[in-house]
């Protein structure tokens, strides 16, 4: 990952899962504190994502979107582009039909995973909130997550989980 003026770059290695999202929220968050308008994701290498990963990214693509910017991701495979058309997330991000371009001539950062401060269960229920409001034809499909990382969140905050 790496800033280059104002677009962050992004290459997904492995697997884009819950597990570095917190880390890979965090990264965004400062990404766009410094005033990012668009992100370039490059997911050749990435053998699969799961729908926390997929939240991160609808929610950079609605922020980025409302100020003007955008969300470009390229590389996707047959099974990605399938998940961000179930999802609706093709309809938030432009897909680029080859891999996406090299980026900054420096090479990117490695995501700290350990280094996220954001604890998962919050990034997990924004990731999907996002997903839902991307796409209204999610909730069916997300409901279940949603109420159970509530339940999370306020038991950990020691408060009565939200009523959805």
């Amino acid at each position: 990952m790496a800033v280059e003026g104002e677009t962050a770059f992004v290459r997904i290695a492995g697997r884009g899962t819950l597990k570095m999202g917190p880390a890979f929220r965090e990264f965004l968050a400062a990404a766009e504190a410094r005033g990012i308008r668009g992100a370039s994701v490059d997911l050749s290498p990435c053998e699969t994502l799961d729908s926390t990963f997929l939240g991160i990214l609808a929610g950079l693509a609605m922020r980025l979107r409302r100020g003007g910017g955008s969300v470009r991701v390229a590389g996707l495979s047959p099974k990605t582009l399938g998940l961000f058309r179930t999802l609706g997330l093709d309809q938030m991000v432009v897909v680029e039909p080859a891999p996406a371009p090299a980026g900054p001539a420096r090479p990117l950062q490695a995501l700290d995973r350990d280094a996220a401060a954001r604890p998962a269960d919050e990034t997990i229920l924004e990731a999907h909130e996002d997903l839902v409001a991307a796409s209204s034809d999610n909730l069916p499909r997300f409901r279940d997550v949603i109420e159970f990382m509530r339940d999370s969140v306020a038991r950990r905050q020691g408060g009565d989980p939200a009523v959805p």
